[in-house]
């Protein structure tokens, strides 16, 4: 997957998937800011449309 990551000069940083419709992935500011779960996050082309 194809992300972008950005870094303010504040401290906030953060990361967008541009595969997945532009969706951030992660962010924090100091700590974590965004949940992520244990499979992390997941390319477009496994996903099954049957579930």
């Amino acid at each position: 997957m194809r992300a972008l990551r950005f870094r303010t000069g504040r401290g906030l940083s953060f990361d967008v998937v541009s595969d997945r419709g532009m969706d951030l992935d992660f962010a924090e500011q100091g700590g974590p800011l965004a949940w992520l779960s244990p499979n992390g996050f997941v390319a477009p082309a496994f996903h099954e449309p049957g579930g």
